[in-house]
């Protein structure tokens, strides 16, 4: 039979291709939802065509297009069953069109991060149920389909993580597959992330430079002491990585040399592999502010100490939580890892393990749940998020063993 589902997903190559081709033609960046919602129901087309079942979960904010939980013929609403995972929305707010550059390069937004994913997954269940209908009428399978990812799964995140924590064995998410060195393994685990803005301001209006200097309060001042002191707390012994940046459209005052800045803010990348970490270190940093814990102040002419208490500094989350997103954990992940890369192997694919992953994906909600997950199965390609260049592309034939791995395995699982 595997063999046999080979040549099924080779002779539906061709169509993959067109079909992954029409949905990277759709528009889906997060913010829009109306053009998210029309490429999810291309998928469920092609969805409703294999015999799924299509339950949506809205927003409850309203501000996303509905998530999609796709079931095959023989999963109730109550069964456990395996589930596969990827996510509709991209980046791109400015659609570009898809490019076939050579045999092994074909670029387009999201068409690796991650309609190609998703084309893997509708694929490999559309081989099978070519090769064999009465097995494929037996397999047990749900498809969950977000449309929130890029934006930290904010309303989604709850169908991993309570709605459906019981009902799923483990998880197959289909974000890209790695890149060089460690080009196709599997990922096993991932860091967390908890990303954050410090916003930095002084009540009133702004002094002059010149003639009231003592008077007023630098908020940018404080963000240079309160930056080094963040950047200082990363522990690469222990996975805690700090990251501070200005954002892109961030001039305090407009730039004015004589005025004061009475406002200023960055952004902060915190990527953490041990659970907890993270509170302890962000609860620390809010005592830090409170007392003006930064290194230098005990420096400073106690009239510039005094300029610094008139700023108020705050911590605002973006969008994911305290903590962001949870570590990704090893520990049940390796035995489908294993099961899993077995066919990965079989079909010329890079396999086992890789090593600890920074970014993040919805596998870091799934593993928080305790059930094994594995992620990267998706095709290989480069440039994901490339909103200058334009210039994310993917390898057609990664698509092809992907879908075909993925294929074996769902009928190696069925039994």
């Amino acid at each position: 039979m595997k063999i046999e589902i080979d040549s099924f997903v080779d002779s539906g190559f061709e169509n993959q291709l067109e079909w992954l081709e029409q949905l990277v033609g759709l528009p889906s960046n997060t913010e829009n939802k109306e053009d998210v919602e029309r490429a999810a129901e291309f998928v469920d087309n092609k969805m409703e065509d294999l015999g799924f079942s299509i339950l949506r979960r809205e927003d409850p904010n309203f501000l996303r297009a509905d998530h999609r939980i796709y079931s095959s013929n023989a999963t109730s609403e109550e069964d456990v069953a395996i589930c596969l995972v990827g996510h509709i929305d991209t980046v791109y707010p400015i659609h570009w069109e898809w490019e076939r550059i050579n045999e092994n390069k074909i670029k387009g937004p999201g068409v690796m991060d991650m309609k190609g994913g998703l084309a893997v997954i509708v694929f490999a269940l559309d081989a099978i149920k070519r090769a064999s209908p009465t097995l494929f009428n037996r397999l047990k399978i749900r498809f969950i389909m977000n449309s929130d990812e890029e934006k930290g799964s904010t309303s989604s995140r709850r169908i991993f993580q309570s709605e459906y924590s019981d009902r799923i064995s483990e998880a197959l998410v289909f974000e890209p597959g790695r890149t060089e060195p460690e080009k196709e393994k599997v990922v096993v685990e991932r860091k967390g992330s908890a990303p954050f803005e410090i916003v930095a301001s002084v009540a009133g209006f702004p002094q002059h430079a010149g003639g009231r200097h003592q008077e007023g309060g630098s908020a940018l001042h404080a963000l240079m002491l309160l930056g080094s002191k963040i950047e200082s707390m990363t522990d690469y012994d222990n996975g805690l990585t700090f990251n501070v940046t200005f954002p892109k459209d961030s001039t305090p005052e407009h730039g004015k040399r004589n005025v004061i800045p009475s406002e200023a803010r960055f952004l902060v990348d915190c990527r953490y592999a041990v659970p907890g970490s993270v509170e302890a270190a962000i609860k620390k940093l809010n005592n830090d502010i409170s007392n003006l814990n930064f290194d230098g102040t005990s420096d400073l002419d106690s009239r510039l100490i005094e300029r610094l208490k008139r700023v108020e500094m705050m911590i605002i989350f973006q969008g994911e939580g305290s903590t962001g997103r949870p570590p990704m954990i090893m520990n049940k992940n390796l035995d489908l890892c294993n099961r899993y890369s077995r066919h990965a192997k079989e079909c010329g694919l890079g396999h086992g393990r890789a090593s600890l992953q920074g970014g993040v994906s919805d596998a870091n909600f799934i593993s928080e749940t305790g059930i094994p997950v594995i992620d990267g199965l998706g095709p290989y390609g480069k440039n994901a998020h490339s909103l200058e260049d334009h210039d994310e592309w993917f390898d057609p034939e990664s698509l092809r063993k992907r879908t075909k791995a993925l294929a074996r395995f769902l009928l190696d699982e069925s039994g």
